[in-house]
């Protein structure tokens, strides 16, 4: 009787540990899925141009700031509000118009085709000094981009901004372009900014 006591009592210690286990597995599993979320509320620390080129969604603006030299000036001393078009919206530019305004980094692409004038300006009609939430983009608005174009919001309904391309500035030949942008992803953070992801690019 002593022996199968023994025998019963150690079938259940080892029953405990494995239960033990398999607790340490799921918990280890939760943290690392949960990692990402985790990881997209740090670019509050991060300058604005750091920010953009750790985020995914805007790989295509972040290439073409660093190709253009704006990725330092946003990483710079200032306040910025960046209308960051998301990978979609610079996909959307018909491709004549996109290879010369948002250069890519590395490959084939990235060479001399980069508008040396242009190029700067189409990123710069996306970038506003001062820091603007959406709670402070109301109807009527109307800011001026680093290359002197007019971003003016037009509809900010149901927590959605609407942006138009106003006047002025440096025209870059984007006439197949939507007018109008309206902003998706609103009040990024980045620590000398905020960061507004945008559905079209606004170039005129």
């Amino acid at each position: 009787m002593v022996g199968r006591s023994i025998c019963i009592a150690s079938a259940l210690g080892a029953l405990a540990l494995a239960g033990c286990a398999d607790t340490t597995t799921t918990t280890a599993a939760t943290g690392s899925a949960a990692q990402p979320a985790a990881m997209a509320t740090n670019t509050a620390g991060l300058p604005c141009g750091r920010a953009l080129a750790q985020d995914s969604r805007f790989s295509a603006f972040a290439a073409g700031l660093a190709r253009t030299g704006q990725m330092d000036v946003l990483n710079s001393a200032g306040t910025a509000t960046i209308f960051a078009p998301t990978d979609a919206a610079v996909r959307a530019v018909p491709i004549t118009v996109r290879q010369g305004l948002f250069p890519p980094l590395g490959g084939q692409a990235a060479g001399a085709e980069m508008d040396p004038v242009r190029a700067p300006a189409a990123i710069n009609a996306h970038v506003v000094d001062g820091s603007y939430r959406t709670a402070q983009l109301t109807q009527g608005t109307v800011l001026r981009s680093r290359s002197g174009s007019e971003i003016r919001v037009v509809a900010p309904q149901g927590g959605r901004v609407t942006l138009a391309r106003g006047a002025g500035g440096f025209g870059v030949g984007g006439g197949n372009i939507p007018a109008n942008s309206t902003i998706t992803l609103p009040d990024i953070p980045c620590a000398n900014g905020v960061i507004q992801g945008i559905d079209h690019v606004l170039i005129r």
